[in-house]
């Protein structure tokens, strides 16, 4: 779990936080959501590294946001299914598009750690 965010309790949304607050957690979290359940593929979708993307699989599988499930047994291959759990999840991506969608189009977008 992230440490810096734990730092702040362990309130349900520090708790969530620590699980979430990744954003290659989000976008596989998002292609599974869309259809992408196995490793090459979300390799093919997403600019991620090998390794980031097997930690994370790893890490979301151990937090119930995806189930692992062998299709292919000589050479081991899995598919990785969205749970209800991450079902669940995908609603703060839900929220975030949509909050975004509301904001102005036209409005000046800045990181939260710009000197501006």
């Amino acid at each position: 779990m992230k440490q810096w965010i734990l730092s702040f309790g362990t309130s349900d949304l520090a708790r969530g936080l620590a699980v979430l607050a990744d954003p290659w957690t989000l976008l596989i979290l998002d292609a599974a959501y869309d259809g992408t359940k196995r490793f090459e593929q979300f390799l093919d979708l997403l600019p991620i590294s090998r390794a980031v993307l097997s930690n994370r699989l790893d890490r979301m599988e151990q937090h119930g946001l995806l189930r692992r499930d062998a299709y292919q047994a000589k050479p081991i291959r899995h598919e990785y299914i969205l749970t209800a759990a991450g079902a669940d999840a995908v609603q703060v991506l839900v929220a975030a598009e949509r909050w975004s969608e509301r904001r102005d189009a036209t409005a000046k977008y800045t990181s939260l750690t710009s000197s501006e």
